[in-house]
């Protein structure tokens, strides 16, 4: 009996790829997988053999940012596009540069330095520049305002909610996908860089010639973050049995409305020159964001509780980890979104 053959043609290989970005939906967002994700492996192996260094990329992303602000603040039809374009290569590159630092093999903690500092300032300065248009134009675009207050306080109202709820839904989202990794299928990577080892690596660096953006930024971070260590993340342990099942939809719902999909909204929203309506629907998602967090909160403590056995995860460690639900980690630094 001969062996079955494989699919072929585009539109099989396109079918194949659509169900595994499905089946791997709970980690990363589906629009990531649908829309960057392809984009990734080939500029990858494009930027292999060369010297760009992925904290060069992750640097970058800055740049792209500040010329989506230019682009934004003119608030013309092709400016509002020029700022979608910039922003979308942001959110492209900001993929690719923890891509990079894998394959080389080139992961450091100081990496995830530059992803906590980098990621948050690209967003900070697009919206910064949709409100500065907006201003400058004297206007939100083609929707009324709802309450008896001036254009600017609409405007800029508007834009600082959005970029609150914005950063609220990464950072919620990113915490409890590092839960849901550790518990779940027992591995761990946090999304804080481990200052100690920063130190480390920057002492290395410095009697090594090049490396000038790591020499620039890094003493600065140092300088300016807090004397006492923070606390070291929990060891790996196997997985809570049943965790998986039951914490997995809520996971998947997080990784919907949380940052590819809000970014794809506005840099589509960008294109038709009305991103006025991605900024609300970024607002009109937290009524289904919120409500979802204290619900997987919930999720988390009960599974844990039914999971739990003698051992590295017996109930000696359900409060430990049930307790850890209630801090939400900043970063994106192990590139989930």
């Amino acid at each position: 009996m001969s062996e079955p053959q494989a699919p072929r043609g585009a539109l099989a290989r396109a079918a194949a790829f659509v169900a595994e970005s499905w089946r791997d939906w709970e980690l990363y967002a589906i629009i990531d997988r649908l829309i960057f994700g392809p984009m990734h492996p080939p500029l990858v192996r494009l930027l292999v053999p060369t010297r760009v260094r992925p904290n060069q990329l992750s640097a970058s992303t800055v740049l792209c940012g500040a010329l989506a602000f230019a682009g934004y603040a003119t608030f013309t039809r092709t400016g509002i596009a020029v700022g979608g374009a910039f922003l979308f290569l942001s959110v492209l590159i900001d993929g690719i540069d923890g891509e990079l630092a894998r394959t080389r093999p080139e992961k450091t903690e100081t990496g995830k330095v530059f992803e906590v500092l980098c990621d948050p300032a690209k967003v900070v300065l697009a919206f910064l520049g949709i409100a500065v248009g907006m201003t400058r134009a004297g206007s939100w675009g083609p929707l009324p305002y709802p309450f008896a207050a001036s254009p600017v306080a609409h405007i800029w109202g508007l834009c600082v909610l959005a970029g609150a709820s914005l950063a609220a839904q990464v950072h919620a989202r990113n915490h409890w996908v590092e839960v849901y990794r550790r518990c779940a299928l027992g591995f761990s990577e946090p999304s804080y860089p481990n200052l100690g080892r920063v130190r480390e690596e920057y002492e290395a660096l410095r009697g090594r010639r090049g490396y000038w953006l790591e020499k620039a930024v890094v003493p600065v971070v140092l300088r300016l973050s807090p004397r006492s260590p923070r606390p070291a993340p929990p060891p790996p342990a196997p997985a809570v049995p049943g965790y998986r099942a039951a914490l997995k939809p809520y996971i998947k719902t997080l990784s919907f409305f949380a940052g590819g999909t809000q970014m794809i909204v506005l840099i589509a929203t960008s294109f038709a020159g009305a991103p006025v309506w991605a900024l609300l629907y970024i607002l009109a998602s937290d009524v289904v964001f919120l409500p979802l967090l204290p619900l997987i909160a919930r999720a988390h403590r009960r599974a844990l509780a039914a999971g739990a056995a003698p051992g590295p995860l017996g109930l000696d460690r359900v409060d430990e980890l049930a307790g850890e639900g209630e801090v939400v980690a900043p970063g994106d630094a192990g590139k989930v979104r």
